[in-house]
């Protein structure tokens, strides 16, 4: 797999004219690869999203972090949706975990700026068209947050303070952090968070 994606890598730095200063050194980047289902003119596409977030010295655009995100399918093509260093596009910078929802309709993307931890949720239909589209911001400032998993098309959820909270206002009480983190679920539907039991 590590090396597919090298070689994936490669040839999309060679289609942007992007130099890279040690593709190979993955180490160096956050890699994630995951199956994704979709419809397009009526068929049905089981193909791969591709998210890459490039550390300051892997790729010529040194001193920040970068991301690309790519589609990789095999019936339509492989290409480019978009990446953070093209200004066309509005692709975060620095990602560090994407988790896509049971159903395929939604992506939680974990992302840190300026040390602050945050969770973005994503359309995938739109991110499928090259847009990235926020449909939902889940901020625990001044806490940290952490994604688990989906399960039932609920996001599963780490924090070190009281997201219910959360339900009813929009800003959490530092006073309130707690010493140890816990799970909580959140449903992008109803945008209410639940202390996860299981």
């Amino acid at each position: 797999m590590k090396r597919f994606i090298v070689f994936l890598l490669s040839l999309f730095f060679q289609l942007l004219d992007i130099q890279a200063q040690n593709i190979q050194d993955l180490e160096k980047s956050y890699v994630f690869l995951l199956p994704i289902n979709y419809e397009k003119d009526s068929i049905n596409h089981h193909a791969n999203l591709l998210v890459v977030t490039f550390l300051e010295d892997s790729t010529a655009y040194s001193g920040m972090n970068h991301s690309a995100w790519f589609l990789v399918d095999s019936l339509a093509g492989n290409r480019l949706l978009g990446a953070s260093f093209l200004p066309e596009t509005k692709f975060p910078i620095s990602v560090y975990d994407v988790k896509i929802s049971t159903d395929n309709q939604f992506l939680a993307v974990f992302q840190v700026a300026e040390g602050h931890p945050y969770i973005e949720i994503i359309d995938v239909r739109k991110l499928i068209n090259a847009q990235y589209e926020i449909v939902h911001f889940l901020n625990p400032y001044p806490g940290s947050i952490e994604i688990v998993n989906w399960e039932n098309n609920l996001l599963i959820v780490e924090s070190d303070m009281p997201l219910t909270d959360l339900n009813n206002t929009d800003a959490l009480d530092y006073q309130k952090q707690m010493e140890e983190f816990k799970k909580y679920s959140y449903d992008p539907r109803t945008k209410k968070y639940t202390i996860y039991n299981k």
